[in-house]
């Protein structure tokens, strides 16, 4: 005999935490507790007969037995909340939360110097920023910004702009001359701290976990650090270390699930976002 959930209401929380990978961030956006959403989960385990999430050190993943049912889940949920938008009057339309996952770089450079205009042409669009650095893929958000292309999965891709970096420091500092700074181990492998192991072939001297703590380390200490360049231009003092070979434009893609397609509110974000790249690298062109 076919198994069913009696619940319909179960299918809230596989979706919640399939999005969010833990069962508190489930938690919170459910605007519950997570002995509800464990509950949940316990009792959508008994009537399948497997349990619909492993628990893994990073967290719980979606057992693929159940990745097409989930998928069908997202499909309907996304399309039942664009139904009930679309037959909402307008003077009466709700106003919607659009969740962004995002490098902070990309916030605070890109995006919020550009805010006010967001506000006034998406006056029915609630935004939430969210740092997402390594994560792939869409998680717990309605769109995600990131440097690769994703080739799985049910999700629309566009590329979105492009962020120059390069290496910037004083021509002169009191600490050793191959001394440097970095982003955390973690990133190690992104193309743009690879050339920095290249130049300076030795650990850097410190280490942060995002530019904007980058940009103060350089500012303060002289030390050569990739930074974007629209940033390193608030340091005129400073130069450029390594001549063009520490150049590097980075790519960044905008994903969404693809039963948003159609989603008005989906479209108005990716395209203001679109603009915000598109006028700094105006600027940075410029300057």
């Amino acid at each position: 005999m076919p198994w069913r959930i009696s619940n319909w209401d179960d299918f809230r929380f596989l979706l919640a935490v399939h999005r969010s990978g833990t069962m508190t961030a489930a938690a919170t956006r459910l605007g519950t507790n997570v002995a509800t959403v464990s509950r949940r989960i316990e009792r959508i385990s008994e009537v399948l007969g497997y349990p619909p999430f492993i628990k893994t050190p990073e967290g719980w993943i979606t057992n693929p037995n159940l990745i097409e049912l989930l998928e069908t889940v997202e499909s309907f949920d996304a399309s039942l909340n664009r139904e009930v938008i679309k037959s909402s009057n307008v003077e009466t339309r709700r106003r919607v939360q659009v969740r962004i996952g995002l490098p902070p770089i990309i916030s605070t450079q890109i995006l919020f110097p550009m805010l006010s205009e967001a506000l006034a042409s998406m006056e029915s669009v609630d935004l939430v920023f969210t740092n997402r650095l390594l994560s792939e893929g869409l998680g717990d958000h309605d769109i995600a910004l990131q440097t690769t292309r994703p080739d799985t999965g049910r999700v629309v891709t566009k590329r979105i702009g492009t962020m120059d970096f390069a290496y910037f420091g004083a021509e002169k500092h009191s600490a050793h001359p191959d001394d440097w700074v970095s982003l955390l181990a973690d990133y190690d492998d992104a193309p743009l701290l690879v050339i920095g192991q290249e130049m300076f072939k030795r650990e850097p001297r410190i280490r942060t976990n995002s530019f904007d703590h980058l940009f103060e380390v350089v500012a303060r200490t002289g030390l050569p650090g990739p930074l974007p360049v629209s940033m390193a231009a608030r340091l005129p003092e400073f130069v450029q270390i390594g001549g063009k070979e520490s150049k590097m434009s980075i790519e960044f893609w905008a994903l969404y699930h693809e039963s948003r397609r159609g989603d008005e509110h989906i479209r108005a974000v990716i395209d203001w976002i679109e603009s915000c790249f598109l006028k700094a690298n105006q600027v940075s062109s410029a300057a």
